[in-house]
């Protein structure tokens, strides 16, 4: 029994020798497509950064693979699925943007030689707010005479900042719609609003709607001091 046992382990390997595929450790082949169910390319969609473009993708290859074989491999599945090749990158990235099907993204991140497929988004100028005072006017520009605006990039839209200090005061306007979930560890039961104004203060700089950097952030209020300034370590 043993000696079967053993011969039917070193039979194993020994088949799969025999039926390996001339060439397949060449190095020439590696560009080939080859699935591999135990491997999938992630697939990045970030909904924070601009509105998503319903099944267009951003296809990126790993380094080895050259921009022809790539090509070649996402022409003939957006052939097979019925999808469209948009535009393929010369220099910036090794890539290429498709209109595929979920079955057809499911296909990609079987294939080895894709790194990872992200969503298309759309993307817009940043916003500008005019009228602003002189400290945010001054973070985004070095030179003087200031100009009295100020131009920021997402503005913090689906950021969550945590303010551990007074407290927000949570009725304040320049943080309306903007309000998260507090903790107050001052009063139990306590809901962390502020009655002392620091805090609040320090909220404002950081995503008030006239004096803060990012005027898009959600606003977490962690009371930690009391209304005289102080709290226990």
């Amino acid at each position: 029994m043993m000696v079967a046992v053993l011969f039917a382990s070193l039979g194993g390997p020994a088949s799969v020798l025999a039926q390996k595929p001339e060439g397949q450790n060449d190095p020439n082949n590696a560009a080939k497509p080859q699935g591999d169910p135990t491997v999938e390319a992630p697939v990045i969609r970030v909904e924070n950064r601009g509105q998503l473009i319903a099944g267009q993708y951003i296809v990126v290859f790993k380094n080895g693979v050259s921009r022809a074989d790539s090509k070649a491999q996402v022409k003939e599945l957006v052939t097979k699925h019925g999808g469209r090749l948009v535009l393929s990158y010369e220099s910036a990235l090794h890539g290429h943007v498709v209109q595929i099907s979920e079955e057809a993204v499911f296909a990609l991140q079987r294939n080895r030689n894709v790194s990872f497929i992200e969503q298309d988004f759309v993307v817009a100028a940043a916003d500008t707010q005019t009228g602003a005072t002189w400290g945010i006017d001054r973070l985004d520009q070095r030179n003087l005479p200031l100009d009295g605006s100020y131009t920021d990039g997402n503005e913090g839209a689906g950021v969550h900042a945590y303010i551990v200090d007074t407290g927000i005061l949570l009725g304040h306007t320049q943080f309306t719609g903007r309000m998260g979930n507090g903790y107050d560890a001052v009063t139990a039961g306590g809901n962390a609003n502020d009655c002392n104004g620091h805090g609040t203060h320090v909220a404002g700089t950081v995503g008030g709607s006239t004096y803060g950097v990012a005027d898009k952030v959600t606003l977490h209020p962690v009371r930690v001091l009391g209304c005289d300034g102080s709290g226990t370590n």
